[in-house]
């Protein structure tokens, strides 16, 4: 395949997968190429472990999950086991290592008939830790991550106000919809009724459903690519200091740099007064460091921490409407399997 083929279909497959019964057909026709082609190309990205996999991207808050970024001071001997821990919990989606006091940092969703703080207060009593930080989004200017091949920049777009999300309930038909949606696509002519077939839905209510939600509970369909793999091989979580009449400003300021891929507003804590988060991407530590100094200065701001993430541990999407989280919930909440963390 062309290299400037090639480049767009990475852009279109993390912009905007197509919701319709053939959407390795419809990307084919856009660029002018064959459906056999772009399933071999998808295929070749997969073996070489550049794409994670392409599946639907949800909204939590519409189904009443709670989430937050989670922050602990690990002993750094001790990492790698407490770590383990902790991705074991089925709402854990992302765990990184990171280059800062505290050293570990999670994301972490359960559903409504459960409170994320007793979620977390397990992990402090199966591993023995007590400095976990709960840090919830208050306001989000920029999520999504879609890199250019060729670039290295990331072209997501800066959100628009996001209207008040309000929790929905769902038939038990739409729950398997949500559940059918969320399994990988598979490179097949027509992946939807692959996944649709699973949980005994019809290909086209599973489609007309995905349409219908799309900018509600449906983020979008999209792929996810390892980007170190793409040669942008550092990336930093930094952590701004803004008074909160500038954080509006602030947070239209880092969204509109093409580095950036997600940037929030989250609470801070005692010793930790950083309340704007942004995720920065670049081909190496070096870049990181300028283009992070470049937007401290078109920031105003001079108070700020990167928090450079070291070692991944866990990279998932979220998903809603499972069993497994219910199990580890009920497994754990007695502390049958308690670990001390002086015998780890």
């Amino acid at each position: 395949m062309d290299s400037k083929i090639e480049n767009k279909l990475a852009s279109h497959i993390q912009a905007d997968f197509p919701i319709v019964a053939r959407p390795y057909l419809a990307m084919a026709d856009l660029l002018e190429t064959t459906e056999t082609e772009v399933i071999h190309r998808i295929n070749e990205w997969k073996n070489e472990k550049k794409l994670r996999d392409i599946s639907v991207i949800l909204e939590g808050a519409f189904f009443g999950y709670d989430s937050a970024l989670v922050c602990v001071k690990c002993p750094e001997e001790k990492m790698d086991q407490i770590a383990s821990i902790i991705s074991e919990h089925p709402g854990v989606t992302h765990n990184y290592r990171r280059q800062y006091e505290y050293n570990l940092w999670f994301t972490i969703a359960v559903p409504p008939d459960h409170k994320l703080e007793e979620h977390v207060n397990i992990f402090s009593e199966k591993i023995g830790l007590q400095s976990f930080h709960i840090l919830r989004r208050t306001h989000t200017f920029k999520i999504g991550v879609s890199f250019d091949f060729e670039s290295k920049k990331n072209h997501t777009d800066t959100l628009s106000e996001m209207s008040e999300i309000c929790r929905r309930d769902f038939t038990e038909y739409e729950i398997r919809m949500i559940r059918a949606a969320q399994l990988p696509l598979q490179s097949v002519s027509r992946p939807y009724a692959s996944n649709a077939d699973r949980y005994q839905v019809t290909e086209e209510d599973l489609l007309s459903f995905l349409n219908r939600e799309k900018g509600k509970i449906v983020r979008r369909m999209a792929g996810i690519f390892r980007h170190r793999k793409m040669g942008i091989a550092a990336n930093g979580m930094v952590v701004w200091k803004v008074h909160s009449d500038d954080l509006q400003l602030a947070g239209s300021i880092l969204s509109a740099c093409p580095e950036v891929s997600h940037c929030y507003a989250r609470n801070g804590f005692e010793g930790f007064p950083y309340t704007l988060f942004s995720m920065v991407h670049a081909s190496d530590s070096g870049e990181l460091n300028h283009t992070i100094a470049q937007l401290s200065k078109q920031c105003g701001i001079q108070d700020y921490l990167i928090l450079e993430s070291t070692e991944e541990f866990k990279k998932v999407r979220m998903k809603y409407f499972t069993e497994d989280l219910e199990e580890w919930f009920i497994k754990n909440l007695k502390f049958k399997t308690k670990v001390n963390i002086e015998t780890i």
